[in-house]
């Protein structure tokens, strides 16, 4: 179980808030930032989208395949076509 599993992560207009879920008290910034980067040890962490995907990802994927990029090296004239 990690560290944030006693938190509620709320996405708001001014950012992400992490939140205890025993006392709904919000967390200083830096003590969440802290728990993030252990939580995350490989840095990667994404706050969930409440929508459905905005890129094709499976299209995008194929597309690299054949001209033998990875997704972050493409064109924003290239990531256009996967975008809906």
């Amino acid at each position: 179980m990690s560290k944030l599993s006693a938190f509620i992560i709320r996405k708001t207009p001014s950012g992400i808030l992490a939140v205890r879920k025993d006392r709904e008290e919000s967390l200083p910034k830096k003590r969440f930032i802290d728990d993030m980067d252990a939580a995350f040890q490989d840095g990667k962490y994404v706050s969930p989208n409440e929508g459905p995907p905005r890129v094709k990802f499976r299209d995008m994927n194929n597309y690299c395949k054949q001209v033998g990029k990875k997704p972050v090296e493409l064109t924003d004239e290239e990531m256009e076509q996967f975008r809906f």
